[in-house]
């Protein structure tokens, strides 16, 4: 396989004052540069039966660049006319020449195909090829230049895999508003990707429905070539040249406001399986949980008088959980402020498995004056998380099974109202982690063997902050599949919409109700 293939514009820039003419175009400098770090480049383009075009390619030849797939057609080579006016280059009038008909016939495509990597631009005529490019096996990349709004970018972009976008900084707002324009159009997620492309830590920390942290992010990045967290981090480094005056609240029961914030997601379970139950005439169920390992989204240092200090830790979800500390040694509260932002700017985001010595040694170097506090706040943020539970698991409406004819036995009634109670379906959620969409389970396949009669049909949805939602339905093996999963799916779709990253869940293959006798 060839490693980068070019395709698109070439043009020759012909200097009026000298007569000079110098070869280029975005895929045919691509390919030159990228020589230099290796074999196997390809350029495909267009060029005239006049001589700039033979000169051309005997140019790109010289410098091992495959052109066996370039088009010699009837006519001029596009070239650009330069002049030079005190002491700047000016360019002039532009003919685009043969590339105003170049096309990629369907060998050139398998060529392309055949490559690791295809690279096109915003003036190549390749963007309608791209999707056949990719499928025939190479990743694709494209230049929107600064003009992401262009007809040949919109083509693009939905069958690219690398973009690259060009601003010079000079106007932020109207880099705000094509970014914005971008999300209209295309949606959060693509606004979100062209963040992950420039900044992958940055853009784990922002959820694609955070538009406006999202566009800050790609803004800080564009103008000033460094990342959030990178401006972050240098801002430790000085101290403040502010007075800061610090005004917040007073709540006297910490602890009680800490069970309120914990209580969200509980009530939100509850009311989504109360919902979901009067929709569909059945006992519902509805649960969330976290995907992956729990992380650290927050630390808080609060100085609670001579010789403690009260450690606050925000997990996603909103969980919160604290500790009251006592001081090893004399701690200012500026130095807790310190040791905050430290931990903030290095430890939020996480996973335990990350928790490693390098690590810790780093925040203590950082740390100041608060260093030997580390061990001990890294202690308990690490036993924190192994016993993070953020599962919740709310069942509602068991009693309207007594209204269906397979329940009529108040014994068998009871003992399927007892297996779906909040305990016996706590696994609930494991059941569901690798499903696409919704899932079905008939009979024998359920968690209980009380349920061996009965169906249940559960569909996920995106809480967001790591949390992942599940509702689901239980009822005979008859119920109408198709009614209940249309309702789940859209109960799954708004709830996404509303808490996270919106998705529409997969219908899946209904099975046929059981047979009378």
């Amino acid at each position: 396989m060839k490693r980068i293939g070019c395709v698109g514009d070439n043009c020759v820039d012909h200097y009026r004052q000298t007569g000079e003419d110098h070869f280029g175009g975005n895929p045919v400098n691509v390919a030159v540069y990228t020589r230099r770090l290796g074999d196997g480049i390809s350029y495909v383009g267009a060029v005239g039966t006049d001589g700039r075009g033979a000169a051309l390619l005997d140019a790109l030849r010289r410098r091992g660049v495959d052109v066996s797939h370039v088009h010699v057609d009837e006519g001029s080579t596009a070239v650009t006319y330069v002049e030079h006016i005190n002491g700047d280059r000016v360019f002039g009038d532009y003919d685009e020449g043969v590339m105003a008909q170049f096309a990629l016939t369907e060998e050139d495509i398998a060529f392309l195909g055949g490559h690791a990597l295809v690279i096109s631009g915003l003036w190549g005529h390749a963007e309608g090829y791209l999707a056949r490019i990719r499928q025939a096996g190479a990743v694709t990349a494209f230049d929107c230049s600064d003009r992401p709004e262009d007809p040949a970018a919109q083509t693009a972009l939905p069958c690219t895999d690398i973009a690259f976008f060009s601003d010079d900084g000079s106007d932020d707002e109207a880099l705000r508003q094509r970014l914005r324009q971008l999300a209209e159009r295309e949606g959060n997620d693509a606004l979100w990707r062209r963040l992950e492309a420039m900044d992958p830590e940055t853009a784990k920390r922002i959820h694609p429905n955070n538009v406006g942290r999202v566009i800050r992010a790609i803004e800080v990045m564009t103008v000033s070539g460094k990342s959030i967290r990178e401006h972050e981090a240098e801002s430790l480094r000085e101290p403040c040249p502010y007075h800061v005056i610090e005004l917040g609240l007073r709540y006297h029961d910490r602890e009680t406001l800490y069970g309120r914030i914990n209580r969200r997601v509980d009530k939100m379970v509850e009311k989504v399986a109360k919902l979901v139950s009067q929709a569909t005439d059945l006992p519902a169920i509805s649960a969330a949980s976290r995907q992956g390992s729990a992380c650290v989204k927050r630390f808080d240092l609060i100085l609670a008088g001579q010789g403690s200090f009260i450690l606050v830790l925000m997990l996603g979800g909103e969980q919160v959980v604290n500790k009251l500390i006592k001081l090893p040694v004399n701690v200012s509260e500026t130095d807790l402020k310190l040791l905050s932002a430290v931990l903030n700017a290095s430890m939020t985001d996480i996973p335990l498995e990350d928790f490693t010595a390098e690590l810790m040694e780093k925040v203590m170097r950082s740390a100041g004056a608060a260093a030997s506090l580390v061990p001990v706040i890294l202690d308990f943020t690490q036993e924190t998380l192994k016993n993070s539970d953020s599962t919740r698991v709310a069942v509602t409406g068991q009693a309207r099974l007594l209204s269906l004819p397979e329940y009529r036995d108040v014994d068998k009634a009871q003992r399927v109202m007892d297996s779906i109670d909040e305990e016996a379906l706590a696994n609930l959620p494991a059941v569901m982690e690798g499903a696409n969409g919704t899932k079905v389970l008939v009979g024998p396949e359920n968690v209980a063997d009380e349920l061996k009669d009965t169906s249940v049909v559960m569909t996920k949805f995106d809480i967001g902050d790591g949390m992942q939602g599940m509702i689901g339905v239980v009822g005979p093996t008859r119920m109408d599949y198709a009614k209940v999963t249309a309702r789940l799916s859209y109960f799954a779709e708004s709830l996404s919409k509303m808490f996270g990253k919106p998705e529409q869940p997969q219908q899946p293959k209904l099975p046929e109700p059981p047979k009378e006798g």
